[in-house]
């Protein structure tokens, strides 16, 4: 491998380690490493993600009078996470930057990793099943730590090292990773045995974190996987069980019964309101979000191309309580608890496109390709579905530190083991 001359003492004993170790293998590593302890050791993702973003820097700069031969959507996907980085900067300069931007920007920059990540997994092989394997190894670890926290420790909800809002979804990312890959394993039934073993250990925690979006997940999921995998009769068979899974959890399972129920009634109670604006109670999680979606339009209409910026939201909100316009409780919080809502009111129509390129623009490539490359587009579907379906309650799947680089990095790896497949079969 051809490394360019430099001239500094320190580059030269850099490039001779990398040569020793291998890129790969360093790649490799820490692919596989980042998923392991995700949910159980805190700053685990940050740290790995960081170093994964130096390694790639580094083998940019190194390979920079190499050409790696792209796929048109390949370059169109790696502007949008540039421009996705970029909306941030002109939002926040726009609207004023302050420290509130400055103490977000080191989660905004993640988006902006995902170039050199890119390229530097786009010339690897290997790294889908390295991270597949990670996954596997995040399965077992979660669950054991889930079932001690339960069993031995007899906490009620499973929160992991953050929070059950963080590691419920994050084992449903996992597993249904691992899922896909079931139907990959040929006539091995040991292996067949091991990832079913899995998949109920990830639905065990799931269930105990009590995060009612990643239940979701579950559901929508298992619906992507039968109509992946079975037509007909046994399509249709499978749907029936995947409903009658999710009626037997919510009969059953003490956890998935409360939540389900608390959500329903939260539900109702909100839309008993007259005006929920003059509501003089406090409202509950539920009416909460949708107070927030309501007030979404609001600041869209007062702020349409740029927003208000990341992390002014509090601030922002105040007029329209004051104005007796949304219920105060939503001022309680830093930001909407929806992403969607939260690209909209943070970065105005130019942030929500922006998001629109970096979630729906890959997922709407991946469908396309699906019926010529079914295995090698499944992944980011199910990857890419899960953040989407997960992100209707919850704005932290894009804008907590440990949440998005979980989702760049996997979408780097998963888009480009796509596009490797096609390069094979074309």
């Amino acid at each position: 491998m051809y490394y360019p001359p430099v001239e500094t003492g320190f580059w030269r004993q850099l490039i001779s380690q990398l040569e020793k170790v291998g890129s790969d293998k360093l790649v490799y590593s820490l692919v596989f490493l980042l998923p392991i302890f995700t949910v159980t050791v805190r700053h685990w993702v940050s740290n790995v993600f960081g170093l994964l973003s130096i390694v790639s820097l580094i083998l940019l700069y190194l390979h920079r009078n190499t050409k790696v031969e792209l796929a048109r959507e390949e370059k169109i996907l790696l502007w949008g996470f540039a421009a996705y980085f970029g909306v941030f900067i002109l939002t926040s300069v726009v609207n004023g930057w302050g420290s509130a931007q400055t103490r977000h920007s080191g989660v905004e920059i993640r988006f902006l990793m995902f170039v050199p990540l890119y390229m530097a997994i786009r010339q690897m092989d290997s790294a889908a099943k390295w991270l597949i394997t990670g996954c596997i190894f995040g399965v077992i670890f979660t669950a054991y730590d889930g079932a001690r926290d339960v069993f031995v420790n007899n906490i009620d909800v499973y929160t992991g090292v953050y929070s059950p809002l963080f590691s419920g979804p994050v084992i449903v990312i996992m597993i249904s990773l691992l899922i896909p890959y079931f139907y990959n394993t040929g006539d091995k039934k040991w292996m067949k045995l091991f990832l079913l073993t899995l998949a109920c250990m990830a639905f065990f925690v799931v269930a105990q974190t009590g995060a009612r979006n990643a239940y979701l997940a579950v559901v929508v999921l298992g619906l992507l996987f039968i109509a992946h995998q079975y037509k007909g009769v046994k399509r249709v068979v499978l749907i029936g069980a995947v409903f009658m899974f999710a009626y037997s959890s919510y009969l059953f399972v003490p956890k998935v019964h409360d939540r389900l129920n608390t959500a329903y009634k939260e539900t109702t109670d909100y839309f008993a309101y007259t005006n929920p604006a003059t509501f003089q109670g406090a409202l509950t999680s539920v009416g909460t979000r949708m107070e927030m979606w309501r007030v979404t339009p609001i600041f869209l209409k007062d702020h349409p191309v740029f927003g208000v910026s990341r992390g002014n939201y509090s601030e922002g909100v105040k007029k329209y309580i004051s104005a007796g316009l949304v219920h105060p409780d939503i001022g309680r919080h830093g930001h909407p608890h929806n992403v969607y809502s939260e690209a909209i009111i943070s970065k105005g129509l130019l942030g929500f496109i922006a998001l629109l390129w970096i979630m729906v623009y890959p997922l709407v490539i991946l469908v396309r390709d699906y019926r010529r490359n079914m295995r090698s587009a499944f992944y980011g579907i199910v990857l890419i579905s899960a953040y989407m379906v997960m992100s209707l309650t919850d704005a932290s799947t894009l804008i907590k530190g440990n949440y998005s680089s979980i989702y760049i990095l996997f979408l780097a790896v998963l888009f480009s083991y796509h596009f490797q497949q096609k390069a094979k079969q074309s």
